[in-house]
């Protein structure tokens, strides 16, 4: 069979640039449509896909490069992609190869499939990834292709707002009966208005009079050019009233509404002046004379022909989002001068354990609402009274104030890692006294500040909160607990009741006592998302109602659910206000549930951030650009990796991102969506949201918590359900097929187990390609010593001879050590050049290596010894490391050491201590977990515990620390001596001690290398050049070694008694 260009080779740097750089593109993008962790970058997706199924030529390793930038998809597919489309069906005998990930999780490596043209089957256990692949994966490719459908009536126009009846508890019945007495005493200019506006007379255009809009009642009202008609009296000309009518107008703009006002004179005397200025406004609208709705050459009509679906998502988010306002706009209101609220500014309180002051404090990080250049705002905090036996159980108030370019103050807030200080008395309030208070239900909250637009000014502008917020605040509270009487989501809780697990490792609110998820969201964040989760569903009604198809009106009411999520992922509070952006940080940041003490609130009709039209936007742009990839769409299934539902040797390819350890607890983290998409969709899905939460007993995770707090079976179980994985992925792979895995996991420990079960499974280890897939500035950063690559694993079926009894397999061939060991050296130098080429390094060039390495040892059914015993993957790997960090240490040494007349002797002989200092520092930095520690210490020829006695390395736990040259030189005063027992000093520990005597000056450190026989020794300053060159100037340490290679050409001649050696210094 010809060799697939995977398994020769892949333009790495390409692809690499362009995976790191997706992360910051965002409109499109499939990451956001929905909250999903880990996803494989597009780029990264679609350069494994068409190499694993393409052959390898020169042809196709340029079309790579050409493919994978975000441009080639952002617009729809490009010349390059159809030509890669091509050639993919080309290598298949012109049919689409039949393609499955059975880990689909958020959908990129099935949707790059599908763009290239693939039968592509997306399998994931979780019920939100499964929705989250239909969104992505099978509606917009089944519904959102450009056709002549007839455009519904109802698309032709705005939704209109809640009308009179819909939803008998949508509109507060004293506005309804207010409505109807101003109709019976109507006024002599309304009445003639009335005549001349009534049965379309005027441009063909619907006007309903005295009609409720949210809190307010206007005097006539055309819903489809959402236009409203105001007649004032003389009582508008009082002062109260004129500001009345001004907030009103602006909060009725604010909303989309044109607004017409004319004194009841001006209708009376100049009626046809009135109705033309009403016409021309209505023309202004693109009213359509003579006829119902927009011109056919109307945005809503051409937005439906081309994508049907993201037309049925908008309107019908919009359809939502006006019901949602009528009933939630009175929590929200504008403050007096117009402005809107986008945002409530919040912190959780604690009572001050001081007994003289018990004052309420609120726990804060730091004071800042805007913070960039020309605009530095901060709230300050203003005791009323000081502290002592007066203040008792005051509460601080608060201004907003502008911030000096100088100051930092706002930087302090009161809170520093669970610790408080009253800012009363300065009280300290320890981190234990903080989680008790929480536990016992003592916390409370409070309203610091509110964040507002304005229609008329650019820019948001900040006021401290006032006891009307609060008020308004407590009114909202009060609706949602008449709900929790009223209504409930087919028996379910308004409120998700479902419990959060007990996770601290990733769910910091479990330990402040934290344990329902309905607990995340405060009353009115609640009660908004109670209030859109009730439309989402009878928006789904009305669609019948319409006589929608079934399974259309399942597809779109599935993005009003997803619309839903996502404001519940910036609803509730546990998010955070960016002050640098002026914007709304998610609830999942991160890969985890974070606690936060100061939190934000947003008005979810909001147009600024965080909103529900912000997010109709973002799901829309999404639907759009998968409609693009594909008009096929994906067979997406729900269930396990470890039973896959197809026929056997029915696949082409295989291309999964599994899961890592103990790295995500998807499961636990998806229960956040899952209990919102239960109450939205789920009696859509009954099938997939049949459990109280996401099935956790066969998601392959170590999570210690569903094994009784026992890390071991935790680990076993997970190890064992991957093993299950591979099988299965054996058994539906044809046997020509390929298969491409991801790994990104930072110990080599894992990377053995998972491997030896892909071996066992009968997988060949082909190649192994790094890629950079992360920004530089995720919130995880290298200090934890997350790998900054995934590698690429490309994997065929071995082949065995058939069994004996004719059933199953039989055994595979027995390889031996030597010859194996002598295979592996020939081929991995070559790949080993390639990976230093294309620019990888440190840890990821000693993870890229295993691929190769494992090459020559995979082949094989097992490899053993002459002994007979049987060589273990991580014996093997051994082996491996000590090549790559011969290869790795020539490399680093190169720059400094020419070899001479290129005979790759570099010319410096480097010692154990210092051969595993250097690569250390190159690779990890002076942390990295003990167990990497322990290996490359061994691959050096030394063990871990040596290098802890010299006190080079300080192991505690699962991390180990390199040492600078002053912290060793505090512990070991006769640091860089020689001994009888050791009369040559290592490198490291002379370089070390001459960085401590820099300040002694030059004669000192003179006479110490003298001493050590390092003064003259082309070793020593090479290894010191490749030390400073591995620090860089960032490290205090690699300043001070450029420091001492200055001094290299200028050192004065030893002292005489440097030269009996004797150093006593």
């Amino acid at each position: 069979m010809t060799k697939r260009l995977i398994e020769h080779r892949l333009p790495l740097a390409e692809v690499s640039v362009e995976s790191a750089r997706e992360k910051s593109i965002r409109h499109g993008h499939i990451s956001t449509l929905h909250i999903w962790w880990a996803r494989r970058p597009l780029a990264a997706s679609r350069a494994a896909v068409f190499a694993t199924l393409v052959p390898d030529s020169e042809e196709n390793y340029e079309l790579v490069k050409k493919i994978v930038p975000w441009e080639a998809v952002k617009d729809g597919n490009n010349a390059a992609i159809l030509k890669a489309r091509r050639k993919v069906l080309e290598a298949n005998g012109g049919k689409p190869p039949k393609v499955l990930d059975p880990f689909a999780g958020g959908g990129a490596i099935p949707l790059e499939a599908l763009r290239l043209g693939c039968e592509t089957y997306a399998l994931d256990l979780n019920p939100v990834a499964h929705i989250i692949q239909r969104a992505t994966l099978e509606y917009p490719q089944k519904f959102g292709q450009p056709n002549s459908r007839p455009v519904p009536d109802y698309i032709l126009s705005p939704p209109p707002p809640l009308l009179e009846g819909e939803g008998v508890k949508g509109v507060r019945s004293y506005i309804r009966d207010l409505a109807r007495e101003l109709r019976q005493r109507a006024t002599d200019a309304e009445s003639l208005l009335w005549q001349a506006l009534r049965n379309r007379q005027l441009e063909q255009a619907k006007f309903r009079r005295q009609h409720p809009i949210g809190r307010y009642i206007c005097d006539f009202y055309c819903h489809e050019a959402r236009l409203v008609i105001e007649l004032d009296g003389s009582i508008h000309d009082e002062p109260k009233q004129a500001e009345y009518d001004r907030v009103r107008e602006a909060e009725l703009k604010a909303q989309g509404y044109t607004i017409l006002r004319f004194r009841n004179r001006e209708v009376l005397e100049n009626t046809e002046e009135v109705l033309g200025r009403i016409a021309d406004t209505l023309a202004a609208g693109r009213w359509k004379q003579g006829g119902l709705g927009f011109n056919e050459d109307s945005e809503r009509v051409t937005a439906y022909k081309k994508n049907p679906l993201a037309a049925e998502v908008r309107y019908w988010g919009e359809w939502v989002l006006e019901r949602a306002r009528s009933e939630l706009a009175e929590f929200y209101p504008a403050d007096p001068d117009g402005k809107t609220p986008i945002a409530y500014l919040w912190a959780r309180t604690v009572t001050c354990i001081n007994p003289a002051c018990r004052a309420e404090v609120p726990l804060v990080r730091q004071w800042w609402l805007a913070k960039k250049p020309g605009k530095r705002l901060a709230l300050s905090p203003q005791p009323p009274l000081p502290s002592g036996e007066g203040a008792k159980g005051v509460r601080v108030s608060f201004k907003v104030v502008e911030v000096g370019s100088k100051e930092t103050w706002p930087d302090e807030g009161t809170i520093t890692r669970g610790n408080a200080v009253c800012p009363v008395c300065s009280t300290v309030i320890p981190s234990r006294t903080t989680q008790e208070q929480a536990r016992q239900n003592k916390w409370g909250q409070r309203l610091l500040a509110v964040v507002l637009s304005s229609s008329t000014s650019s820019g948001k502008s900040y006021r401290a909160a006032t006891d009307d917020d609060l008020c308004i605040f407590e009114q909202a509270a009060a609706k949602l607990e008449a709900l929790k009487q009223e209504m409930t989501f087919d028996g379910l809780p308004i409120i998700p009741e479902e419990p959060i697990p007990y996770e601290p490792r990733a769910f910091t609110p479990c330990i402040y006592g934290f344990d329902k998820w309905g607990e995340l969201f405060n009353p009115r964040q609640a009660l908004s998302l109670v209030t859109f989760a009730k439309w989402v569903r009878e928006a789904h009604a009305e669609m019948q109602r319409q006589g929608m198809d079934e399974e259309w009106a399942r597809g779109v009411a599935t993005y009003l659910g997803i619309l839903a999520d996502r404001l519940a992922d910036r609803a509730s509070t546990v998010c955070r206000w960016d002050n640098t952006g002026e914007s709304i940080m998610n609830t999942f940041a991160r890969q985890a549930l974070p606690m936060v003490w100061d939190f934000v609130e947003v008005n979810p009709m909001s147009e600024q951030t965080g909103g529900w039209l912000g997010a109709i936007d973002w799901v829309l742009r999404v639907v759009e650009h998968s409609a693009q990839s594909s008009s096929c769409p994906a067979n997406v299934l729900r269930g396990s990796a470890t039973r896959i539902p197809l026929e056997d040797n029915s696949l082409d390819a295989i291309i999964t991102d599994p899961p890592y350890y103990d790295a995500v607890p998807y499961a636990d983290l998806s229960d956040f969506f899952y209990v919102w998409l239960k109450r939205t969709i789920g009696h859509l899905y009954p099938a997939d949201f049949r459990t109280p939460l996401t099935p956790k007993a066969q998601e392959a995770v170590q999570n210690p918590v569903r094994h009784g707090g026992d890390n071991s079976k935790a680990k076993v179980f997970f190890e064992d359900m991957m093993a299950q994985a591979f099988k299965e992925m054996y058994r539906v792979l044809k046997p020509k097929g390929q298969a491409t895995i991801v790994f990104a996991h930072k110990s080599t420990d894992a990377w053995e187990t998972l491997i030896n079960a892909l071996i066992k499974a009968g997988f060949t280890v082909e190649a192994s390609w790094p890629l950079h897939t992360e920004m530089a500035t995720r919130l995880r950063a290298r200090g934890s010593a997350a790998l900054a690559s995934s590698t690429f694993l490309n994997c065929s079926k071995r082949s065995f001879s058939p069994s004996p009894g004719g059933e199953g397999r039989g055994e595979g061939p027995i390889g031996y050590f030597n010859q194996v060991r002598r295979e592996m050296q020939a081929a991995i130098r070559p790949q080993l050049k390639e990976f230093w080429d294309a620019g990888i390094r440190g840890a990821d060039f000693f993870m890229s290596a295993i691929g190769p390495g494992l090459e020559s040892y995979s082949r094989y059914d097992e490899v053993r010894r002459a002994s007979g015993e049987p060589v273990s993957v991580g014996e093997f790997l051994d082996e491996v490391r000590k090549i790559v960090m011969e290869f790795a240490l020539q490399q680093v040494l190169s720059p400094f050491a020419p070899s001479p007349g290129g005979r790759g002797d570099w010319g410096v002989r480097v010692d154990e201590p210092s051969q595993f200092t250097l690569l250390t520092l190159w690779a990890y930095g002076y942390e990295l977990p003990s167990d990497e520690a322990r290996k490359l210490a061994q691959s050096s020829g030394i063990e871990l515990r040596e290098l802890s006695d010299m006190g080079l390395v300080s192991v505690r736990g699962e991390k180990a620390n390199l040492l600078t040259a002053r912290e060793r030189l505090r512990k070991d005063d006769a640091l860089g001596q020689p001994t009888l027992k050791a009369p040559q000093v290592p490198i490291v520990d002379a370089m070390h001690r001459a960085l401590t005597l820099l300040p002694a000056g030059r004669q000192a450190i003179s006479d110490y290398l003298e001493v050590v026989k390092y003064r003259k020794s082309e070793s020593f300053w090479r290894t010191t050049q490749a030390f400073a060159e591995v620090l860089g100037d960032e490290e205090s340490e690699g300043r001070a070694l450029d420091e001492l290679l200055t001094l290299r050409d200028n050192l004065p001649e030893p002292t005489q008694s440097a030269q009996q050696g004797l150093f006593t210094s």
